[in-house]
């Protein structure tokens, strides 16, 4: 959270290279705008999870969708994903072992209902 509120305010590219699965975090000012709703979904998600009952997080889980659809798109400027399949399966991996029985549940139901031909991405890794 501090980290992408500190690369937003100074402005400068950054990026974070895996030599097997690529590029994992990037930011740029050019596309600040694609990248800062992702990120602040992507925080809000992993902080929600940390609580413990089903009416707090259960509004937040819809804004997956946000992490799935820019784990799809490719931007051609740097040319890489908008966000790194590992993301998601850390969101994902968190509701796994979440205490409350409705978040594994609703864990499971999403991965099963994913659209595997929208996002190709998520079988290569």
């Amino acid at each position: 959270k501090r980290a992408i509120d500190t690369i937003s305010r100074h402005e400068r590219t950054v990026s974070c290279v895996d030599s097997d699965t690529g590029l994992l975090f990037w930011w740029s000012p050019a596309h600040a705008a694609q990248l800062m709703p992702v990120w602040q979904d992507y925080i809000l998600i992993m902080e929600t999870l940390d609580e413990n009952q089903v009416h707090v997080v259960k509004p937040v889980l819809p804004r997956m969708k946000t992490l799935i659809a820019a784990m799809a798109m490719v931007l051609p400027d740097p040319g890489c994903l908008l966000l790194h399949p590992s993301w998601l399966y850390t969101v994902y991996k968190k509701a796994f072992s979440h205490d409350n029985k409705h978040i594994p549940r609703w864990a499971l139901l999403d991965i099963l209902q994913l659209d595997l031909a929208a996002s190709p991405h998520i079988i290569t890794m």
